[in-house]
């Protein structure tokens, strides 16, 4: 069955209206506050995250055939890749290093329940050894910057 024509259209005005929006958005207005802890410019690269993920999901199955698409790092990985590169270097450091101190301090400070939670509950949604991932790809680079 073909991509159904309707939603080809609807594709093509949901682009041209964002192109519109980009037409009256300043610098300033990706800071200006959602819902919760949502911006304009937090929203906007949400809404980039899911379509370059959308893209990696149709690039496997094009490889791999059709299958379901759970939350999978590696595709999550590879949709966030353009955007990680259009971030500044200062923006890069700052987060890291903020986030690392924000995640470390909060594994700390987790109560004994939640760790057992954690530990038996199937699927575990990433490794409490956060040195284990960080210094991975710490070596990576080392490695990289030490043979050009």
């Amino acid at each position: 069955m073909p991509y159904d024509p309707t939603l080809i259209e609807q594709n093509n005005a949901s682009r041209a209206g964002m192109r519109a929006l980009f037409e009256k958005l300043s610098d300033a207005h990706y800071a200006i506050p959602l819902d919760n802890d949502w911006t304009i410019g937090t929203t906007l690269a949400h809404v980039a995250v899911f379509d370059s993920r959308a893209i990696q999901i149709l690039n496997r199955w094009e490889r791999e055939g059709v299958a379901p698409s759970p939350n999978d790092v590696d595709v999550i990985n590879a949709a966030l890749i353009p955007i990680l590169r259009a971030l500044p270097p200062a923006s890069i450091k700052t987060l890291v290093l903020e986030l690392a101190e924000t995640l470390d301090a909060k594994l700390a400070a987790l109560p004994d329940n939640v760790l057992e939670q954690f530990e038996t509950v199937g699927g575990k949604p990433f490794n409490l050894s956060r040195a284990k991932h960080r210094n991975e790809h710490i070596e990576q680079i080392l490695t990289a910057l030490n043979n050009p």
